[in-house]
């Protein structure tokens, strides 16, 4: 396995959301992966005005495992101050 290329990703089949005010349940494609701390949000707590979401297909997987990934409010802020 070459590092540089390969990249594993776990997504359960069931994700709650990492807020912790926050109980909303969904899946990889309602529920979105934080880039900077990997952690799984719902839409409402994800920086949709910054960096937006971006589709992630992992081509080398055969199964083609496909989720959404963008930055949650918290490391948006840490980010921008």
């Amino acid at each position: 396995m070459n590092a540089m290329n390969d990249i594993m990703v776990i997504t359960p089949a069931h994700l709650v959301c990492h807020e912790h005010s926050c109980a909303v349940e969904g899946d990889k494609y309602t529920m979105v992966r934080c880039r900077r701390c990997g952690e799984w949000f719902c839409p409402d707590h994800m920086d949709l005005d910054g960096e937006g979401v971006t589709m992630i297909r992992l081509l080398s997987d055969p199964k083609r495992k496909t989720y959404y990934q963008g930055m949650c409010l918290a490391c948006a802020t840490r980010q921008h101050g």
